[in-house]
């Protein structure tokens, strides 16, 4: 299965993620798979990435993907959660990368963390 079917089946096609990406979490840009309308800087995804160890600069200044600013709400260490109004974002880590979904009005945040979990989960078992 290519990555992009791992977005567009188990993130998008879930039902719980409006927008998803799989980006390397080398800090170096670099995208495996996205959403069609889904546009991340390498500028983000390194912001996105420090706020897994050192949240301060999220808690301070948000996070942004594809341009959009997001209230940072936490990060545990193995995920981070951000917000604007009805809309929100969870992204995950795992050795070699990041799962991020965006969420929209009348998905439950909770269920598209579970489904960003499972592709995590599945990464970290099969060494990525």
């Amino acid at each position: 299965m290519s990555w992009q079917q791992y977005v567009d089946t188990y993130l998008i096609g879930s039902g719980k993620c409006t927008e998803g990406a799989i980006l390397s979490a080398a800090g170096d840009g670099g995208v495996w798979a996205k959403s069609a309308g889904l546009q991340v800087t390498p500028e983000e995804t390194g912001r996105l990435l420090r706020a897994f160890s050192d949240p301060s600069e999220a808690a301070a200044s948000g996070i942004r993907v594809g341009g959009r600013k997001y209230m940072f709400l936490r990060s545990d260490g193995e995920a981070v959660y951000a917000k604007e109004r009805d809309d929100g974002l969870v992204a995950m880590r795992t050795r070699t990368a990041l799962v991020l979904a965006l969420y929209s009005k009348g998905i439950v945040p909770g269920e598209c963390a579970t489904a960003v979990g499972r592709v995590a989960d599945y990464l970290r078992q099969h060494g990525y």
